[in-house]
């Protein structure tokens, strides 16, 4: 039998790579209804039955076909998986954070004192709490484990930032505050880049105002000013870094630009559909900088686009679009490849969820409808992959199911018996030769890097995959790590 194999599998440690809101707009048409989301409006459709779909050329017409990708059949988890019972949660998973000691961290809001460790082995929850507020703030993975965290929310006063910024130690388990930065943020990204350090970009600062300015952190100096890096984001710009070691920056707004430290912004492509508020976006696996956008209030759609920055002039296409239109959802990589669409829902912020996630395949495009969550998951909801290769999926601040979590085993979970890694080195350099001592050697197919997910509002700041070069020896793999920083920040790995 031929198995897959990801470290995420395995049960010993990861991989470490060394090294005030605007008047509504009007609507002539009276097609569409505008609410608020957080300090701007989004426009929706009027009907939750009027979705706007690439396919579609008049408004007439625009119901989503489910005839559209792949539709799985029957309840046989070695093709559609399998979600285990609700669970409880004490804490509102807002903000969630995969570590590299197996733990998950997960804060919430209103004020201090929301933060919880989570052991998936033991179920067991571990309070790890701090004084800051940082609910609404921007979080990255460093390349020593830790976990860096921007800004946060002023509880005294609707849609304001702070200046703090903390690191939590996941094997001390504490947290630690650090230099405030210049401007308060409120909704920021944070972006790792491929020589370790943190580039901050955007939020609303401490008078409700959107921050241009973007600052770097550089561990163990602390923070500046990167003056070329100043521009109007939307909050929680979706961010990736390239293999070219550049950031390219592709939603909410309708066009994609890239960053280059020491240069500044280029324009690359306005997109098909256009403005994609509440939208997701994900580094596609199995590709290197192929780019897919998905999803969106602004109006609400179920069409998907990718970019690939590999392409001398890389152009937005439309891809097959999801069964459902949706917006807050959230996408997570697995190991097989494929991508995990969750969550996510068609009025506002809580209203129509939409309970069947979405597995899409991008080597042929197809979009595959899985079985139902039991609860609503759309805004202020996660979802990441956890390190034996099931997913976690939790949060939204409203409804029963806000003090609950799902977990989700992929199909690959349920293809035969899974392989056992008896060793792997702590740590590999870039390019190094390593060896997985593993008895199932001469059965695996694959093996990949796939970057700790750290995640919030719909944006996964760190994930990525990685495919590695390997060879099968007897009774251990010999596995070539990702050749450049570029490809895979340093940090750790599953």
């Amino acid at each position: 039998m031929t198995l897959l194999i990801a470290c995420a599998i395995s049960l010993s440690p990861a991989l470490v790579l060394a090294a005030a809101c605007p008047p509504a707009p009007e609507d002539e048409t009276g097609e569409y209804i505008y609410i608020r989301t957080e300090n701007s409006w989004a426009m929706v459709a009027n009907s939750t039955d009027r979705v706007i779909d690439s396919k579609v050329k008049s408004h007439q017409e625009n119901k989503v076909d489910a005839t559209d990708g792949g539709i799985a059949g029957g309840d046989d988890p070695s093709v559609v998986g399998q979600w285990a019972a609700p669970i409880p949660f004490p804490v509102i998973s807002i903000h969630t954070s995969v570590l590299h000691t197996g733990q998950v961290i997960a804060y919430a809001f209103p004020g201090p004192n929301q933060a919880k460790l989570w052991n998936p082995s033991t179920g067991v929850f571990t309070s790890v709490n701090m004084s800051d507020d940082i609910f609404c703030s921007g979080h990255s993975q460093l390349a020593d484990g830790r976990l860096y965290v921007a800004g946060g929310n002023n509880s005294g006063c609707e849609f304001r930032g702070i200046f703090d910024t903390n690191i939590f130690d996941p094997v001390a388990t504490n947290w630690a505050r650090q230099q405030n930065m210049a401007n308060a943020r409120w909704y920021p990204t944070n972006v790792t880049m491929p020589d370790g350090r943190v580039l901050i970009f955007s939020g609303l600062n401490d008078v409700c105002d959107m921050t241009i300015q973007c600052e770097m952190f550089t561990p163990g100096s602390g923070l500046s000013l990167v003056p070329e890096g100043e521009r109007f984001l939307e909050l929680y710009p979706r961010m990736h870094v390239l293999s070219n070691g550049k950031i390219a920056h592709v939603s909410t707004e309708n066009s994609a630009w890239t960053f280059t430290l020491g240069e500044g912004w280029e324009f690359v492509d306005w997109n098909n559909f256009g403005w994609r508020s509440q939208n997701t976006s994900v580094l596609l696996p199995g590709y290197t900088d192929r780019i897919m956008i998905l999803g969106g209030n602004s109006p609400l759609t179920n069409t998907a686009e990718i970019i690939d920055f590999t392409q001398p002039s890389p152009q937005f296409v439309y891809t097959t679009p999801m069964h459902h239109a949706r917006a807050h959802a959230n996408a997570t990589i697995l190991p097989d490849k494929t991508v995990l669409v969750v969550g996510g829902g068609q009025s506002g912020l809580y209203g129509s969820p939409i309970l069947t996630p979405e597995l899409y395949n991008p080597q042929t495009a197809i979009w595959t409808e899985l079985p139902s969550l039991v609860y609503g998951r759309m805004y202020h909801s996660t979802s990441v992959l956890l390190p034996d290769g099931r997913v976690l999926v939790a949060g939204q601040d409203n409804g029963p199911g806000q003090n609950t979590a799902e977990i989700y085993s992929p199909p690959y979970l349920f293809r035969g018996p899974r392989p056992n890694i008896s060793s792997t080195p702590a740590n590999v350099a870039y390019g190094q030769a390593f060896t997985i001592n593993t008895p199932n050697a001469a059965t695996i197919e694959s093996v990949v890097f796939i970057k700790l997910s750290t995640v919030t509002h719909s944006v996964n700041f760190e994930q990525r995959l990685r495919e590695l070069d390997f060879v099968a020896q007897g009774g251990s793999l010999i596995a070539t790590a990702p050749p450049t920083p570029n490809l895979a920040p340093p940090g750790y790995y599953l």
